[in-house]
């Protein structure tokens, strides 16, 4: 139970960072998801941000705490998805 709801909460962390271009109707994405085991939530958070788009650890730790406060769960920063 723990992992849905884990996988549930990336989902949400997901779909937050997709804004609709005309800002009306909500979209929905589907993906799956693979989440390194051995990282915790913040890290998971952190990793596209520093490869894809080459912020700074300082910087994308601050994004991904604040996308966490946005879904609501900023506790689960140093959780481990299994």
């Amino acid at each position: 139970m723990k992992r849905s709801l884990f996988i549930l909460f990336v989902v949400l962390v997901a779909a937050s960072l997709f804004l609709s271009p005309c800002g009306g109707a909500s979209q929905m994405v589907f993906q799956s998801f693979n989440l390194f085991a051995h990282m915790t939530v913040l890290d998971n958070i952190m990793l596209a941000q520093r490869v894809v788009r080459n912020r700074s650890r300082q910087e994308a730790q601050t994004v991904a705490q604040e996308l966490l406060r946005k879904v609501g769960i900023p506790e689960k920063a140093n959780a481990y998805p299994i």
